[in-house]
């Protein structure tokens, strides 16, 4: 597939993790963690990595990159795809102009999957559409069901009535807004977006062949493609490919001739259902229907966990934790710092991953364990050598550094255990803090440990890091600091320390631009006030950010600023909505 397909994955699936964070609810703060280790699909995980390369991966604390493309030109081309490469350049087409060629060879398939699924990434939600029955469907996405961008009929008939229907609403609004075709009625009518309807069609029975041939007739001008998967005898074009997906003829020579001798993408079975389900979950993601007022679905992680207690034989560090002779801040960029000097140089990747993951694991691991999450490629016999590499290299480094003495990790058995005499890491004292808080009466105590859980908590978990054990323990950690930073902020609030209240939620919003709780009850914290220009303020800031995304304010939020603004006084303060449980 092309450079422009992963880096749209790779977008969509990152926009997708961050509309499930505006599904964000309140939980009482609990120390724990996830040790998941495959958040994305092996393809999906696969693009990512292509489209990212090098680079560092984007926080989700912010807007993520956009598109490949600029919104215009998807809004009218969203059929305009990369289909393939010849002499080393890339190939691109507008897929209505493919309609009615027929795919003539044994990778047919491949390159059916391949032109859909770029089509869904390129065009987004509400721009594009696959259609095919139910048997084609079942054959080119094993297992994916119909959703907004794959819809399935049960007969090759019922394809025939709904392209049938397509075509004749489609001829009534170019004609009632004089436009001769879809492209132009796109261009003077930015805001309906006129889906691209791509066909998928197996063979097409001897009675349908004059119904096809009307409706391939003007399916291009329309914005409907229709391709057909096997030589078709009202196909106005055919493309003959071997197994390897080249072009070996493509007739007719002056329409199709630019694709002779090129190489086509294509995607196997799973792969493409990978892509799409990928797709459509992120299209989904983060939408609230509006009569389950403030119910949504939550941000989980999978295999959520206790945090481990502590061990008998660990001595329990202070908070501040300054005798410890390693610092390691998880929170933000992965740092290490030795006697109070930071290990900027000859650390390598590999025994970073290490230490890291063995943060993570305070209780302790085998090194065949921290391999197979870590290295899971590696080969059988090589598995202890990748471990005491990596583990030399850290503990080099880091006696190099001026600790001669230093074992960050201690062996008891076939376990290796961080050694919490030597360590202090900011991810343990988060998790500490919100031990304390969740297990006090008093709301002093447990408002100075989420105070100090707050601070601890700098941003994302390992930012930058991609790696399939990261991404699910950092969003179950990021959850976990908003419900300390909303939990602080009632807890201030109900002292008396108003300021400090709107100062946390403050600091909640930054960490977390999309989640509407934080909004919620910052604008009711201000309307208790009187201060109506804060809680507009407030209001417009939401409804902006979430128009990044292209998602409604919740119905519960709009419902408590008409609450907070309306011209009648207000008779009491109003009511933060309450916590809700998933569905």
């Amino acid at each position: 597939m092309a450079a422009s397909f992963a880096a749209g994955v790779a977008a969509t699936v990152a926009i997708g993790q961050l509309r499930r964070r505006h599904a964000y609810r309140y939980r009482p703060p609990a120390p724990g963690r996830t040790r998941a280790t495959e958040p994305f699909r092996p393809t999906v995980a696969h693009l990512r990595r292509a489209a990212v390369g090098d680079e560092p991966v984007p926080t989700l604390g912010g807007p993520f990159p956009p598109m490949p493309v600029d919104d215009d030109q998807r809004r009218e081309h969203p059929g305009r795809v990369d289909v393939g490469t010849r002499d080393g350049e890339t190939l691109t087409v507008e897929l209505d102009d493919l309609s009615g060629v027929a795919l003539d060879g044994p990778a047919a398939d491949e390159i059916a999957r391949a032109l859909a699924a770029a089509l869904v990434v390129r065009a987004g939600p509400g721009a594009a559409e696959v259609l095919c029955d139910e048997g084609t469907a079942e054959r080119l996405f094993p297992g994916l069901p119909s959703s907004r961008s794959i819809r399935r009929t049960a007969s090759a008939d019922l394809v025939a009535r709904a392209v049938e229907s397509e075509r004749v609403a489609r001829i009534r609004l170019l004609g009632a807004l004089d436009a001769d075709s879809a492209v132009q009625f796109r261009s003077e009518n930015p805001e309906h977006p006129l889906p691209l309807l791509l066909v998928l069609l197996d063979d097409v029975p001897a009675g349908s062949l004059g119904r096809w041939a009307t409706l391939v007739a003007d399916a291009s001008r329309l914005a409907i493609a229709v391709v057909f998967l096997s030589p078709a005898p009202v196909a106005t074009g055919t493309l003959r490919v071997d197994s390897g997906r080249r072009v070996l003829d493509a007739e007719p020579s002056e329409r199709l001739g630019s694709l002779a001798g090129s190489e086509l993408f294509g995607l196997s079975a799973d792969e493409a259902a990978e892509v799409l389900g990928a797709t459509s979950e992120a299209a989904e993601a983060g939408d609230v229907d509006d009569d389950t007022s403030a119910v949504g679905r939550v941000l989980d992680t999978p295999r959520t966990e206790p945090w481990p207690e502590p061990t008998p034989n660990e001595s329990e560090p202070t908070s501040e934790a300054t005798d410890r002779p390693v610092t390691v801040r998880m929170f933000g960029h992965l740092e290490v710092s030795v006697c109070g000097e930071p290990v900027v140089t000859g650390l390598r990747s590999r025994a970073r991953d290490l230490l890291a993951w063995f943060l993570l694991r305070p209780e302790g691991a085998t090194s065949d364990e921290a391999v197979e999450a870590l290295w899971p490629d590696t080969e059988p016999g090589r598995v202890h050598g990748q471990f005491w590499r990596s583990f030399s290299d850290l503990r080099a480094r880091l006696k190099e550094a001026g600790g001669e003495d230093l074992e960050v990790l201690a062996k008891a058995g076939e376990h290796y255990r961080p050694c919490a005499a030597e360590i202090a890491c900011d991810l343990w004292e988060l998790q500490r803090c919100l031990e304390e808080a969740s297990h006090t009466q008093d709301p002093e105590t447990a408002r100075a440990a989420l105070r100090r859980a707050v601070t601890a908590y700098r941003g994302e978990l390992l930012a930058g890091v991609d790696r399939p054990w990261v991404e699910p323990v950092r969003q179950d950690l990021h959850r976990r600091a908003l419900d300390a930073h909303l939990r602080l902020a009632e807890l201030e609030d109900q002292a008396g320390r108003g300021d400090a209240a709107v100062e946390t939620l403050e600091r909640a919003i930054a960490l977390d631009r999309y989640a509407e709780e934080p909004y919620r009850r910052l604008m009711a914290l201000h309307g208790a006030e009187g201060r109506l220009d804060a809680v507009r303020e407030v209001w417009r800031l939401l409804q902006g950010r979430l128009a990044e995304l292209d998602l409604d304010v919740e119905p519960a939020t709009a419902a408590l600023y008409r609450q907070l603004t309306a011209l009648q006084p207000v008779s009491s303060q109003p009511v933060i909505p309450q916590p809700v449980r998933s569905r």
